[in-house]
């Protein structure tokens, strides 16, 4: 939310507004020696308001999960990772910006605090982002490979997709963070703040901002158009299998196969014992449906769908200004203070609006606040 960057590692040196408004500011302090003066603007309004009920939503909804072991499900377990990071994001790096902000993108507290800054400012936004795209992967796998996500999706494999997540930033943002605080720092007094001075580290600040800030949205848009496209394949299978009563099998056996095993496939709606095997290569098979008085309504858990279809809407309208500001800024000079401050303050809400989807979108997390608010007011 800073000035002079946010999460995204550019030093607007390029920006002619930015030098002028930012040179004569520091001109006038080295001679006047006064401190910035402080400005309540919108951009550090938000921000603090952000930084309070974001902490706080985020906080207590974490609080929950980790309280109430019915809600630590495997696929739970990656939004108490995005809960974390906006945690982390919202405690370590929304004071600082508010501080900024409030002075004008200018950095009154000293180079120790900024090199924390932007240790945590590099860090815990990219995770953040990047979370959301573990998310959008883990229903790409549920809806795409079912079988393979029941089998397989156990609370110890969401933990190490969670870790990996964070080694993964971690890997991409330390090497250009390391640098610049070895070589290529300016002043955090100086007319530019505190930030990264990118343009000494070009190719690392270009892949940063596509791989981690630009990809992720990308990402989550692709993963809803393949949902989109393996749930229509399903229903019309399930169409065909409702006319038909029978599903065609592939076949799988050898000519020295007997009948061994028995698959039972429930599938929309579709019961069906399968014989695998057969001499001759051939598949037995008893696949029938049961007759529309006798099939049980199969009850499908798309709390996860509905979880990335919203999380999908909410990053486009809070993301996109940000992610085009910078992209754009990485070829070409930008004076567009307005524009600039209009994306902080979307990103900065994001991080509020996702405890708030999770609340809508999860079924038991629902139940479970319902019984807690339920009890207290008893």
């Amino acid at each position: 939310m800073n000035q002079t960057a946010s999460y995204v590692i550019w030093n607007q040196t390029d920006s002619p507004a930015w030098n002028q408004t930012n040179s004569s500011d520091w001109n006038q302090k080295s001679s006047n020696q006064t401190t910035p003066l402080v400005q309540w603007i919108a951009l550090p309004i938000i921000v603090l308001l952000t930084f309070l009920t974001g902490l706080s939503i985020n906080g207590g909804l974490l609080v929950v999960f980790l309280t109430h072991k019915p809600l630590r499900t495997p696929f739970n377990l990656y939004v108490v990772n995005l809960l974390i990071a906006n945690c982390c994001c919202i405690a370590l790096q929304f004071p600082f910006d508010f501080i900024s902000d409030l002075y004008g993108g200018a950095w009154p507290i000293g180079e120790a605090m900024c090199s924390f800054y932007i240790i945590v400012a590099s860090y815990f936004q990219a995770v953040i982002f990047s979370s959301h795209q573990l998310i959008a992967i883990n229903r790409i796998w549920a809806v795409v490979r079912p079988i393979s996500y029941r089998n397989r999706n156990s609370r110890r494999t969401s933990c190490y997709l969670c870790i990996g997540v964070w080694v993964y930033v971690f890997v991409g943002i330390a090497p250009g963070v390391i640098q610049d605080a070895m070589y290529y720092r300016e002043p955090a007094d100086g007319p530019f703040g505190c930030v990264i001075n990118t343009p000494a580290q070009m190719g690392w600040g270009v892949t940063v901002q596509i791989i981690y800030y630009d990809w992720p949205p990308i990402m989550m848009v692709i993963a809803l158009v393949i949902i989109l496209a393996a749930k229509r394949k399903r229903t019309r299978l399930k169409l065909l299998t409702n006319r038909s009563g029978a599903i065609a099998l592939i076949d799988t056996g050898t000519q020295s196969q007997k009948v061994t095993d028995v698959v039972t496939v429930q599938d929309a709606g579709a019961a069906a014992v399968v014989a695998v095997g057969g001499e001759g290569g051939a598949i037995h098979h008893a696949m029938t449906s049961p007759p529309p008085a006798q099939r049980r309504p199969v009850q499908q858990n798309s709390n996860g769908d509905l979880l990335l279809v919203l999380l999908t809407i909410s990053v486009i309208v809070c993301w996109t200004p940000d992610n085009v500001y910078f992209t754009f800024l990485l070829f070409d000079a930008l004076d567009a203070p307005v524009f600039f401050s209009v994306a902080m303050i979307l990103l900065a809400l994001q991080a509020t609006i996702d405890p708030i989807l999770f609340i809508f979108s999860l079924t038991n997390l629902r139940n479970v606040l319902r019984g807690m608010f339920c009890r207290r007011w008893r």
